[in-house]
């Protein structure tokens, strides 16, 4: 049955907008005999929760660090392996990482990057985040026509007027010939 069924949280709360940490749901799982609660996918910027989780469970859980942002991830020494989930952005984590890694002026290329990719974030929030990214999906030839189905909740689909902003908003950045 669903309680003997594999559970790996995705601890997002800029998205789902839950005040829960992530830690506090582990040991109310482990408390109350939730023995399916496999891991979790982190992408939050609490980095005491993160570390507490580390510290209690890397053992015995499966801990994903997405770090956002992305550029925390170089400066806590584990960029170089730490799984990181990029739809758009990943030509842009490619070209951070280089950066920092490469050259004695790496800080401030790598800090721009990350700049224009909090731009893109904020005007994919702007749209309502993950209704923007399943829009923008439809414009690239491999996902053209492809039913992703409804965004997750508690996000709507964009309407036409939004996504002709959307697609505005994102020119106005470069977006495209940025990815």
């Amino acid at each position: 049955g669903a309680p003997e069924l594999p559970l790996f949280y995705y601890h997002i709360p800029g998205t789902t907008h839950a005040t829960i940490k992530a830690m506090d749901l582990f040991n109310s799982a482990q408390e109350n005999g939730l023995r399916s609660l496999m891991g979790v996918k982190y992408v939050s910027t609490d980095m005491g929760d993160w570390f507490n989780l580390v510290a209690k469970y890397n053992k015995t859980k499966a801990l994903l660090f997405a770090p956002e942002p992305k550029l925390a991830s170089f400066g806590l020494g584990i960029g170089r392996g730490t799984v990181l989930a990029e739809d758009f952005f990943a030509g842009t984590y490619r070209r951070m990482k280089e950066a920092f890694f490469s050259s004695s002026s790496a800080s401030t290329n790598a800090t721009l990057e990350q700049a224009w990719k909090l731009a893109a974030g904020a005007v994919f929030g702007q749209y309502g985040g993950g209704s923007a990214e399943r829009t923008v999906y439809g414009r690239f030839p491999h996902t053209r026509g492809l039913d992703l189905g409804p965004p997750r909740l508690p996000s709507r689909p964009i309407t036409q007027d939004q996504k002709a902003e959307l697609f505005k908003a994102l020119d106005s950045i470069d977006f495209w010939n940025r990815l």
